[in-house]
């Protein structure tokens, strides 16, 4: 398994696990994320967004099934799972459990990772978290 890899396999269980220090130990100063909607800049900021979802009591879960390496590029393929338990995207909680298929792209500068981008495969949060 290449280095990076392994320092993505750390992020995960760390994001998983909410060892916020652990995560912090793997990622940049200038660490990003991004996805369709939102954007969040700095170690700080991201660690913050997901110690508030934690806050807001979000049970969620990354399942990592399928990683691929190239030089300074790791996709995940995943699915996250969780309940919606408090406004997302605009959709007022519902407290439905929801599992949804994404693709993680983690890029990396001197075996930190420096950038996550979230590529969610279809609508299905959106459509899942505000069934009626």
């Amino acid at each position: 398994m290449s280095d990076n890899k392994k320092t993505a396999a750390i992020f995960w269980n760390a994001l998983n696990n909410h060892d916020w220090e652990k995560l912090a130990s793997v990622v940049t100063p200038d660490f990003q994320h991004d996805n369709d909607i939102d954007y969040f800049y700095g170690r700080g900021e991201v660690i913050e967004l997901f110690k508030g979802t934690t806050v807001e009591g979000l049970d969620y879960y990354q399942q990592i099934d399928r990683v691929t390496a190239e030089g300074d590029i790791v996709v995940c393929e995943a699915t996250w799972t969780g309940n919606h338990i408090f406004d997302m995207w605009g959709v007022p909680a519902t407290g439905r459990s929801f599992a949804v298929p994404v693709v993680y792209i983690l890029e990396f500068k001197d075996g930190f990772i420096k950038r996550l981008r979230s590529v969610y495969r279809d609508r299905r949060l959106e459509q899942e978290v505000s069934k009626t």
